[in-house]
């Protein structure tokens, strides 16, 4: 009996399973191959040796006849499908049910096992989704190939599946962390340790006016002003040393060369095992903010310079009144008072009814005119008199 293709090849002599477990190689991806290719005849204590080490793989493997009925599967094979297959009844596959990757539900006699018995060709990495009797779903990739006997008859297949929960979860945190990142309002760039630009975001594009295509490869110092370059030979500095940059305030250069005011954050990147191997940078428009700050600064001067006018004022008050105590500020202040002419008003309201607005014009101005006008006295120009009567009381 030969086994064949990308999942197994393998040959087996009597002596048997020590030959085949020589030549188990591991490759990148985690899947066992048996690399050796002849055809063998298995006897039953061979047979018996090849399942024992079959069962110490960490690989799902199991086999079928020609009509798909299940002979044989190893431990790591029954606790991914979550059951334990009728040997010699159940077909193509232990699974409970299984479906394709989106979710289309996929009939046993079409899954990849299937397909290698009826059509006699190996198929090789053929994605599918698992569902164990308790509901859980496992994504896997299926490896199966045709047994042929020294004529070249199919007498059977074997399948080694390997479970992809890990490596789908990841690919969906990577794709939903991309998502974040690519409707970010905030420039979000990677580069490597040695200042090239690696990847590039849609804000990043708005910002700096480059799009991905056009910067991504370029030197970052493409954005830095030539008076600001010496800055990223620090930033760079720093990340190497795993540190993490908050809120750094500088100026970057646009696409067609004006300058931006932009608040960065940088933050080393790193492999599983820790090593530094660039850097991703968070960058934040502030000429708004900037230019409110400025602002607020100059109303801050002019709110201050008022102040100052009215403390003067207050200060020249109180020096006029001659008094150092708050007393005599107030009697000057009621001094004062007494001598306005509303306290005219308050005399003709004790004298008798409320005069009229002319009189009231009159009596109120009439003093001041006098006092103001003293060269005139009673002769004062009747021009004078007609305005101080126009005058209207608030």
């Amino acid at each position: 009996m030969t086994i064949e293709g990308n999942g197994f090849g393998a040959a087996m002599s009597q002596a048997g399973a020590a030959q085949v477990a020589a030549d188990l190689k591991q490759d990148g991806a985690g899947v066992v191959s048996l690399a050796v290719q002849h055809h063998f005849a298995l006897d039953a204590e061979s047979e018996k040796r090849l399942h024992d080490l079959l069962n110490l793989l960490p690989a799902a493997v199991y086999t079928t006849d020609a009509a798909g009925r299940i002979t044989f599967y190893n431990e790591t094979a029954a606790a991914l499908w979550g059951r334990r297959p009728t040997l010699n009844v159940d077909r193509w596959c232990g699974s409970w049910r299984m479906y394709w990757p989106d979710g289309t539900p996929l009939p046993h006699d079409q899954c990849p096992m299937a397909v290698v018995l009826k059509e006699g060709r190996a198929v090789s990495g053929q994605e599918a989704v698992v569902e164990r009797p308790d509901g859980t779903r496992m994504p896997f990739l299926a490896f199966p190939s045709p047994l042929r006997d020294a004529t070249g008859e199919v007498v059977g297949a074997v399948n080694m599946f390997v479970d992809i929960t890990e490596r789908k979860r990841n690919e969906e945190m990577a794709q939903r962390f991309a998502s974040i990142v690519e409707s970010s309002d905030d420039a979000i760039i990677s580069k490597s340790l040695d200042g090239t630009i690696t990847s590039w975001n849609s804000a990043a594009a708005r910002l700096f006016g480059y799009a991905a295509e056009e910067i991504i490869g370029k030197p970052i110092t493409v954005l830095i002003p030539r008076d600001c370059l010496a800055e990223e030979a620090s930033i760079i500095e720093r990340v190497r040393r795993g540190e993490r940059i908050e809120h750094f305030e500088t100026v970057r250069l646009r696409k067609d060369g004006s300058p931006i005011e932009i608040s960065l954050t940088v933050s080393p990147i790193k492999t599983p095992e820790g090593k530094v191997v660039g850097a991703s940078k968070i960058a934040r428009d502030i000429t708004e903010r900037k230019r409110s700050e400025a602002q607020i600064a100059l109303l801050a001067r002019e709110a201050e310079h008022r102040a100052k006018n009215v403390l003067a004022t207050v200060q020249a008050t109180v020096h006029l009144t001659q008094s150092d105590t708050p007393e005599g500020l107030k009697k000057a202040i009621e001094d004062a008072s007494s001598r306005s002419p509303m306290s005219m008003r308050c005399s003709c309201n004790r004298a008798g009814p409320e005069p009229s607005c002319a009189t009231w014009s009159r009596r109120r101005f009439r003093p001041i005119a006098r006092t103001e006008t003293p060269a005139w006295g009673s002769t004062a120009p009747a021009c004078c008199w007609s305005r101080i009567r126009r005058r209207r009381l608030p």
